[in-house]
């Protein structure tokens, strides 16, 4: 794990942060031993209190029974890669949990009491049409997130440089990112501004971006398309000269964005996986950039393909299925998320034992092709990315006619070049099974899938996140 002498800037903090919180008769194993044997006590403990506390899984008693017996038999002595194997066993007595299960009835999932709730934090669920879910947290939990960013900051801000931090969301609420994250930065005494979202009226965007500018961030906290947003405005290199690291979370980051903010913004940029549903803190990466390193001993993590079974070999893509280990007000175990990843193969150069999660964006919004290969939505920010004009785009994909077609609809950024409709098709022209064309009423090839480019209407309210969407459209 830490090794005496090095560098706190360089050393794997997240191990650090785990070397804290081990029991004292795991100290003197090897790391890889003394964490799998700490998740295996955390697990029992969080099963235990699941059945125990939350009407959800009260009703799980008997696979619940199933899986603590596995666990039960771990010995001592057991090495890592037996450990593992044991709590995988015990993880598939366990049914999965299901987002829409969480929506539909939130109070059921909750195993403290009320007065125990320190934070609640509601989501759309199936992007804004599901019903809204609710996450309780309690002091624990948002104290667990708290001293997680306090150890995954550490690598990206010092105080001995006299850094100072400026985060692009909302601050408000208890529980809330702007919240947790100014405590976990109060602890390592470097200020940072809660600049919030920016704005969505045009007019009122230099305003927000010369506060942003006169408090001279040397690290900046967004979302990847809202950061993406400011690197192209004019203002923007009045950022660069005092700015150093730049952490992105919210949405998947493709490469070539994260190299345009490098070069336009002259700093590092690293990338944050997490989800309000597991205290919004799940793994962030650490200066060698190769991919964010789990919080694993508060987050159990699976890969599962498309029939349901684990997946976890090094590189092999499926569902992030998410089993919590230390979270009091609502545990989830098992919890489907929706997200497509994978964990990256080798160890880190860092040398931390924290496995890194590579994620691919929500599965839902991936389009089928007719040779059966799919095409996210970070494929297409990827064709994109290069035209600068494009500030964000929606597509709806169309099924209910006699073929199916796609529809782009992207918001541009004024002054537009006349041809920008043109210039988006081409760009997209590269992406294999699409055929891009300004209507509908041509023949296309038979294996291509359809794709009308068109202008947004901005007068639409748009999402605060700035995400990109994938929606499909109603039967007419």
């Amino acid at each position: 794990m830490i090794m005496p002498g090095s560098d706190e800037k360089n050393s794997p903090w997240l191990d650090l942060q785990l070397l804290n919180r081990l029991p004292a008769d795991l100290r003197e194993s090897r790391p890889e031993a003394s964490l799998a044997h700490f998740r295996v006590r955390l697990l029992k403990r969080t099963i235990e209190h699941a059945i125990g506390r939350s009407p959800h899984y009260r009703r799980q008693m008997e696979a619940a029974g199933a899986a603590l017996e596995i666990l039960t038999a771990v010995k001592t002595h057991d090495d890592a890669s037996t450990v593992e194997r044991l709590i995988q066993a015990a993880l598939a007595c366990l049914p999965f949990t299901r987002p829409d299960e969480l929506a539909a009835a939130p109070d059921d999932f909750l195993a403290v009491s009320q007065t125990e709730v320190e934070g609640v934090i509601s989501l759309p669920s199936s992007g804004s049409t599901g019903p809204v879910k609710r996450v309780y947290s309690s002091a624990s939990d948002l104290e667990s997130t708290v001293d997680f960013f306090f150890h995954g900051m550490r690598g990206l801000v010092s105080l001995k440089n006299g850094d100072r931090a400026a985060l692009m969301m909302s601050g408000d609420r208890p529980g809330s990112v702007g919240d947790l994250l100014s405590r976990a930065m109060a602890r390592l005494r470097i200020p940072m501004m809660l600049a919030g979202f920016p704005p969505q009226e045009a007019g009122s965007r230099p305003t927000w971006l010369k506060k942003l500018i006169d408090w001279r961030p040397s690290c900046l906290v967004g979302l990847p398309r809202q950061v993406l947003e400011l690197s192209r405005c004019r203002l923007a290199a009045s950022l660069s000269p005092g700015l150093r690291t730049i952490l992105l979370s919210g949405d998947v980051v493709a490469e070539s964005a994260r190299r345009h903010l490098a070069d336009a913004l002259t700093a590092e940029v690293f990338i944050h996986y997490g989800l309000t549903e597991f205290g919004l803190g799940g793994a962030v990466e650490c200066r060698e950039r190769l991919g964010p390193h789990l919080r694993e001993a508060d987050l159990l993590v699976e890969i599962i393909g498309p029939d349901g079974r684990t997946v976890n070999e090094a590189g092999r893509r499926g569902e992030i299925v998410i089993t919590s280990l230390t979270r009091q007000a609502m545990p989830l175990l098992r919890y489907r998320t929706g997200d497509e990843g994978a964990f990256a193969p080798g160890p880190c150069a860092c040398g931390s034992i924290m496995r890194r999660l590579l994620t691919f964006g929500r599965l839902a919004d991936r389009i089928s092709l007719a040779d059966g290969r799919h095409l996210g939505l970070s494929d297409f920010e990827e064709a994109l990315l290069p035209l600068p004009f494009v500030r964000w785009f929606e597509l709806t994909l169309h099924e209910d006619g006699l073929r199916p077609y796609l529809v782009l609809a992207a918001s541009l950024a004024e002054p537009p070049p006349a041809n920008a409709l043109d210039l988006i098709a081409k760009a997209l022209s590269g992406l294999s099974g699409l055929h891009p064309a300004a209507n509908l009423e041509k023949t296309f090839p038979s294996a291509l899938l359809p794709l009308l480019v068109t202008i947004a209407d901005d007068s639409r309210k748009r999402n605060m996140t700035g995400k990109q969407t994938l929606k499909k459209a109603s039967p007419t």
